[in-house]
């Protein structure tokens, strides 16, 4: 015999009660469509602000004589320099070109523009083991001439990788740490077909990241303002992520732990397994296409669709769908909803709970939408 352990609280049912609760539901609806409108517009106001002060302003104020370091060498763009001192480590720091990352038999420096222009500096020194480059402009120029820092490197293995970029884009097959790679963006987009290492931490103002492969053996943290996260083939212990109007959106995962917060944005997880995951999202939705072991899935303003094997759901959500698909109908899982139509393991259908061969616990607290249970 099945046990069957449900649990469901649901305001305006009957329709001796719809009458004094419909203008209760109405109210709290209404009130949530205003509050979320306006964290929407303030985000977005937020956001065009960074985007409109780092085109306006560029790098004007942030590149000068200041952010000289003294090192040993010393190039102007159009030049080159091979280096002939061993490192195991990078520290790069550029303002405002581009590093585009080769790998081939000696490790080489070129510094070049469609312009040359003596207001642009590169210097660099080996010291500590670690090679660091520093860019840096005589004088504030609004204008770009497309610059760009093309490094090869020798060997294609590192103790720690850190770089440092504003208004310049990261482009490279691959980066290697045996410890940790530190990547901060602001203004540049990020392009990398494949990262290895222990811990890998991203950080990115007004720009997209794009990395193909990750595998880590301890934890993955991606943060990001208004700028789009795409990431394949996640293989961590943990997995961190932290977006300001924009979208994150994983191509298969592998991982033991990953908390994600979304504000003004998509989350999408296509593929993987995810031991215990824990997502909240702003005006935003949350779509996984995985299995999970525990989900805890909260959403303020956006739909949530879990498809996949789960032991343990939980859902928090006050305006938006709630689609769990699935194909354990043995999970345990637990909704509070405020305004939400949902549906478990089948079609939507209007205040009716209809519950059929299921062996796990529901739980589900409703304040206005409909509920379907198959």
């Amino acid at each position: 015999m099945k046990k069957i352990l449900l649990t469901i609280i649901i305001f305006s049912l009957s329709l001796s009660t719809i009458a004094c609760t419909s203008e209760m539901t109405t109210n709290i609806e209404d009130g949530l469509r205003e509050g979320m409108k306006g964290i929407e517009e303030g985000i977005k106001e937020g956001a065009e602000g960074i985007q409109e002060g780092l085109r306006d302003g560029g790098f004007v104020g942030i590149n000068n004589v200041n952010r000289i370091k003294n090192y040993k060498n010393t190039i102007s763009l159009n030049e080159e320099f091979e280096l002939e001192e061993e490192f195991n480590n990078l520290k790069i720091e550029l303002i405002p070109t581009n590093l585009i990352i080769e790998y081939g038999n000696e490790n080489k420096i070129e510094y070049t523009g469609d312009k040359k222009l003596d207001e642009y500096k590169l210097e660099f020194e080996v010291s500590d083991n670690i090679l660091k480059i520093n860019e840096y402009l005589t004088k504030n120029i609004r204008k770009s001439i497309n610059s760009k820092l093309i490094l090869t490197l020798e060997k294609d293995i590192y103790d720690t990788l850190n770089i440092d970029l504003i208004s310049g884009n990261l482009e490279t097959e691959k980066l290697i740490g045996n410890k940790n790679i530190y990547i901060d963006l602001v203004s540049g987009n990020i392009k990398i077909d494949s990262i290895e290492g222990d811990n890998l931490t991203i950080d990115t103002i007004s720009g997209s990241t794009n990395i193909n492969n990750i595998d880590l053996k301890t934890i993955g943290t991606t943060s990001s303002t208004s700028g789009n996260i795409n990431l394949g083939n996640i293989e961590t212990k943990e997995f961190h992520s932290d977006t300001i109007s924009g979208n994150l959106n994983i191509e298969n995962i592998h991982t033991r732990k990953s908390s994600i917060s979304s504000t003004s944005g998509k989350v999408k997880i296509n593929k993987g397994d995810l031991d215990k995951v824990n997502i909240s999202a702003i005006s935003g939705d949350i779509n996984i296409n995985a299995n999970t072991k525990d989900a805890y899935l909260e959403t303020t303003s956006g739909s949530i669709e879990l498809n996949g094997n789960s032991k343990t759901i939980n859902v928090d959500n006050i305006s938006g769908d709630i689609n769990i698909i699935g194909t354990n109908k043995n999970s345990k899982i637990y909704i509070d909803s405020i305004s939400s139509n949902i549906d478990i393991f089948g079609n939507k259908y209007k205040r009716t709970v209809d519950i059929k061969g299921n062996d796990g616990d529901i739980a589900i607290e409703s304040v206005s939408g409909s509920i379907k249970i198959k």
